[in-house]
């Protein structure tokens, strides 16, 4: 399991985040993007100023009279901008690297277009996020807030855990139990060996629109340190709730929870901690454990090196990855759809992205999930 933050970092980066951010919804024409291809503003009637005015507007101070909110946008916000107003993202990046006025002009014609209301995310001075305004914000630090005091009450160790650009994670050990699974190898010695198995769970979340809040269970092989996460069971819920911002007279509106929508964040979390009792109930962890048990018998009895092709075409592993997993299976010998998986999983250990690592964590389980018939064919 590749390491992030300990949980002292994690709070203090999650509470500075929460002083900081801010979120606004706004009618389109309130939005605009300079000449750099970079830079967006939120200011009230822009469409109506020339460029002159415009580049005079910008140099006035942010949270003036006219000026709401500026600021470089990430690269999720600029995928989601291309996204909403069906600018092919090969020809948005192009554009941004080429020609960024003609980007620009693009941009805020569309935006004019078709007026409607968004919701933006900023942060850092950045902005981070481009969204419907039925975007639901459920933040980490409330996620964080409602679920790490049930991780402690159920004696969990928390073996990693970061907030990324995007995402939020925590992934925790149940070391109270476990389960010894013996590996028998060909009778040669080399790949006889037996695994300490350990319920896992992983609690992920964005506040930008790049997916839902989920809890999930996993299973720790604690010799390796590897985690395969299941997506069969557990919780997953998108971020949409009512509309803000409509029928409202101002242009630009900055965000703020109400009582209703902290009744039904009580609620949801309430749900998620539950979910986390789920996820490391007895017998859960063992329909689990007996699904990777079955997986060591299913062989890759054809050419290793073409099952690892197929298994990197069908669940986007780049080439790298996929020479890795091949490296790892040639090491432990264990040519089987449980080697398969935890070679996956090992390979995330090395990838430099903690989001790449825990993509790879969740394919090892999609691995171990897959239907017979579906395996049969990835091996053929």
């Amino acid at each position: 399991m590749k390491a992030g933050r300990t949980i002292k970092e994690l709070a203090q980066e999650l509470n500075r985040q929460r002083a900081v951010k801010r979120d606004f919804v706004v009618d389109t024409r309130s939005v605009r993007m300079a000449e750099d291809g970079k830079t967006l503003v939120l200011a009230d009637k822009p469409a109506e100023l020339n460029v002159e005015e415009f580049t005079r507007l910008m140099a006035q101070p942010v949270n003036g009279p006219l000026i709401k909110f500026m600021g470089e946008a990430t690269r999720h916000c600029h995928g989601q901008i291309a996204t909403k107003l069906a600018i092919p993202m090969k020809y948005y990046e192009r554009m941004q690297a080429e020609a960024p006025a003609l980007l620009a002009r693009n941009v805020n014609c569309w935006l004019d277009h078709n007026p409607t209301m968004r919701m933006t995310r900023t942060l850092d001075g950045r902005f981070r996020a481009y969204l419907s305004n039925r975007y639901r914000p459920r933040d980490n630090w409330d996620l964080m807030e409602h679920i790490y005091p049930k991780l402690v009450n159920k004696k969990l160790s928390l073996e990693s855990c970061e907030v990324t650009e995007t995402k939020f994670y925590l992934k925790a050990v149940w070391t109270e139990r476990k389960e010894i699974h013996w590996i028998k190898g060909d009778g040669t010695g080399p790949h006889d060996f037996y695994e300490e198995y350990q319920p896992g769970i992983v609690i992920g979340n964005s506040e930008v629109g790049s997916g839902s809040t989920y809890v999930s269970p996993g299973v720790y092989v604690k010799a390796c340190t590897n985690l395969a996460v299941f997506s069969s069971e557990g919780i997953r819920k998108y971020h949409l709730g009512r509309s803000y911002g409509n029928g409202e007279d101002e242009e630009i509106q900055e965000y703020v929870s109400d009582a209703t929508i902290q009744k039904d964040d009580a609620a949801f979390f309430s749900k998620v901690a539950d979910t986390v009792d789920a996820c490391l109930d007895g017998k859960l962890f063992t329909d689990v454990v007996d699904k990777m048990k079955s997986a060591q018998t299913d062989e890759i009895k054809s050419n290793v090196k073409e099952v690892v092709e197929v298994v990197q075409k069908n669940f986007g592993l780049t080439e790298n990855e996929g020479g890795g997993v091949l490296e790892q299976l040639a090491r432990t010998g264990n040519l089987t759809r449980l080697g398969l998986s935890q070679a996956i999983t090992r390979v995330s250990q090395d990838v430099e992205s903690y989001d790449r690592a825990s993509e790879l964590e969740r394919i090892g389980g999609q691995i171990i999930e897959l239907e017979k018939k579906n395996w049969l064919t990835l091996v053929a």
